[in-house]
């Protein structure tokens, strides 16, 4: 990828994908009580999901091959066994386990989550053959498309500690972006690779300048709508329970007319572009000092 990617380089329809769950159908997954809307699925692995579970709904033995996260959106989730058992993520709760934790998890009373996928979850039938959650083979049909020649050892099983890590964002204090306007509250955030996941506040008619997707950008909306403002898919908005991500290299610029509220989910930090040539992090540092080491850029 060039240090600089023209605005013009990504046409719009590879730049911005909306999607929105309300015209779509909940799948049955094998799982009584269990169904799901499937909003991105990648090559590589990466996918986010809508998942309903009727009240008392269980996802049977599984394991989160990468980091996986979820947001509670309604109802709530318990871990029923495994290192993290009587775990238990409410609406509005964030949780995001570790790659090789193995565990079951239900709904007592049932619940909604937005939930993300670095790979697909490995479920293990009776016979230990590792399947997906429409009870597909894992390896023909979930293993990224990187890693479909190997076929790789079992990852450690990890510690109670280092299974599934619950966030309360109403215990977290909004936090000033350099953007007017912009507020954000960190859930999640992996300084080796680059993975962040934020709930981002907007007052009405604040902007998000001039920046670059280096990697899928993810952003869920919970309030209010989005909306491009330039860039080549100009005029594009997400509104409320809408869906939408972003092609790598690709650029624009955002804004909230009205104000809202997102669930965004970054491989890797956006690049935002300066008046002075320069090419910085959200945070303002410039962007290969900071994340040079994770190689998308």
């Amino acid at each position: 990828m060039d240090a600089i990617t023209p605005k013009s380089a990504i046409s719009a329809d590879q730049h911005s994908h909306l999607v929105r769950p309300a015209e779509m159908e909940w799948q049955k997954t094998r799982f009584p009580g269990c169904e799901v809307k499937v909003l991105l699925k990648d090559p590589s692995g990466l996918m986010t999901s809508l998942f309903k579970f009727d009240p008392g709904a269980t996802l049977t033995d599984h394991e989160h091959v990468g980091v996986e996260q979820t947001l509670l959106l309604d109802g709530h989730l318990v871990d029923k066994e495994g290192p993290a058992a009587g775990i238990e993520v409410k609406k509005g709760e964030f949780v995001w386990r570790e790659p090789g934790s193995r565990h079951s998890a239900w709904s007592p009373q049932g619940g909604l989550t937005l939930a993300m996928m670095q790979v697909p979850n490995k479920f293990f039938d009776t016979d230990g053959q590792p399947t997906d959650a429409f009870g597909k083979s894992w390896d023909q049909d979930s293993r990224p498309a990187s890693d479909r020649a190997a076929a790789g050892a079992a990852m450690p099983k990890a510690s109670a500690d280092a299974h599934s890590h619950v966030v309360k964002p109403t215990e977290q204090e909004w936090k000033p972006t350099r953007f007017a306007g912009c507020e954000m509250k960190t859930l999640l955030m992996d300084p080796k690779t680059g993975l962040m996941t934020a709930l981002m506040r907007f007052a009405p008619g604040a902007v998000l300048p001039d920046h670059e997707h280096v990697n899928i950008e993810q952003t869920y909306v919970l309030e209010g709508h989005l909306v491009d403002k330039d860039g080549p898919a100009e005029g594009i908005e997400a509104r409320k329970g809408e869906f939408i991500w972003r092609e790598p290299g690709s650029r624009h610029s955002a804004w909230c007319p009205e104000g809202g509220l997102m669930l965004a989910m970054f491989q890797v930090p956006n690049k935002f572009y300066e008046m002075d040539g320069r090419v910085t992090d959200p945070t303002g540092k410039i962007w290969d000092e900071v994340w040079g080491h994770t190689g998308k850029g």
